[in-house]
């Protein structure tokens, strides 16, 4: 893809660790973000407003049809005049037209998906995200220096995804190598694997412990993910803790072509400040300070909902969990948490805290029955 940049900012001071050749300033620009599980960012396409999800996963620019409608945007393949974010304004983009629908389904408590900027763009530039600060910086690559002390990792891609090597300790069996995409569209889990993958290195399967979810937003499709630990994965001199592992078929049905083993998703990439210099075929990760902290399975309840209609309702309840031990099932309907109604979204804010308890009021079958669940960690 070929976009003429148009640059409306200068150089004012160097970035922490990078610097630029002197008399050819390196800055193209700076874009806000926020990280809401993704990393989405406020564009303007065509003079349409839109909301789109920064993705090293994914290819090129695409939007769902009806956002590309909104801006005038043909089925299929096609070019916008205009797409702007933050200070940097695009112009003739090639913009795919693809349904993202499947990752917005009620189940998901996420911001929706209108569509994604991947590495067709990403890959013209150094871009630097700044996770913590909710900042990208956008350098030449040609004049940019890297002086800091982040990790540097070497690169290859299959079809423009950017693919590095890791190495994963096993309890009572020696470290593997794996083939991890970057993918900044991974939502939450710190690593995917493949189900291939994970059954040829013993990681996930039965015998070992994980929990079992429904899994979650995915072009791919959806289907049952289990997360287990491992003792350590190794990237580059990064150096990850008893990280939760994700075996989910969806990744199996999104890599199976291109020779990965699965994803390093944002529960390791946003808490670095991430380095993409495509142009030298390295990722640059520095630790931030939240790097050490531990890896935690947040859902402490057991329960994955979903809404339908004015309803919220149990889309599954994992096996072992508070949910499971106090009796609720799939179908039931959440009435009241501690006689509260419950949040507008399946994200439940009073279920948050393991050690706690709670008093659910359920409908089932035209019935109305309170339980009560006592909050624990699961994996």
């Amino acid at each position: 893809m070929r976009s003429l940049i148009s640059v409306v900012a200068a150089v004012t001071a160097l970035l922490a660790g990078c610097s630029h050749t002197p008399g050819a300033p390196s800055l193209v620009g700076t874009v806000p973000f926020r990280v809401d599980g993704l990393t989405f960012v406020d564009v303007t396409i065509n003079g349409v407003k839109a909301t789109l999800v920064l993705d090293t996963g994914a290819p090129g620019i695409m939007l769902d049809p009806g956002i590309a409608a909104t801006a005038g945007l043909r089925t299929g393949e096609g070019r916008a005049d205009s797409i702007r974010m933050g200070d940097v304004l695009l112009r003739d983009v090639a913009v795919r037209v693809r349904a993202f629908g499947a990752l917005n389904d009620s189940t998901s408590g996420g911001p929706p998906i209108l569509g994604v900027i991947g590495t067709s763009f990403l890959g013209r530039y150094v871009a630097r995200f700044d996770f913590a600060a909710g900042q990208l910086t956008l350098f030449d690559p040609a004049s940019f220096r890297y002086e800091g002390p982040g990790a540097i990792l070497p690169i290859r891609f299959k079809q423009e995804k950017p693919l590095v090597t890791a190495m994963i300790e096993r309890d009572g069996a020696p470290p593997v190598e794996a083939r991890l995409f970057i993918d900044a569209g991974t939502e939450s889990a710190p690593i995917t694997l493949t189900p291939v993958f994970a059954r040829t290195a013993g990681i996930g399967t039965d015998g070992t412990r994980f929990v079992e979810i429904a899994g979650g937003r995915g072009l791919h499709g959806t289907g049952m993910d289990r997360i287990t630990r491992v003792p350590v994965v190794t990237v580059g001199a990064l150096r990850l803790a008893q990280p939760l592992v994700t075996v989910s078929a969806a990744a199996g049905a999104a890599l199976q072509h291109l020779d990965a083993d699965g994803t390093i998703g944002m529960g390791v990439l946003s808490r670095t400040t991430m380095i993409l210099d495509y142009s030298r075929s390295r990722v640059i990760l520095e630790p931030s300070t939240s790097f050490a902290a531990p890896f935690t399975f947040a859902n402490v309840s057991g329960l994955q909902l979903q809404r339908r209609g004015r309803a919220l309702l149990v889309r599954h309840v994992i096996r072992g969990s508070a949910a499971d031990s106090a009796g609720i099932r799939v179908d039931d309907e959440i009435a009241a948490i501690d006689d509260e109604p419950p949040p507008s979204t399946p994200v439940l804010a009073p279920l948050r805290d393991a050690g706690t308890t709670h008093r659910l009021t359920l409908r089932r079958a035209g019935e109305t029955r309170t339980v009560t669940v006592l909050l624990r960690e699961l994996i």
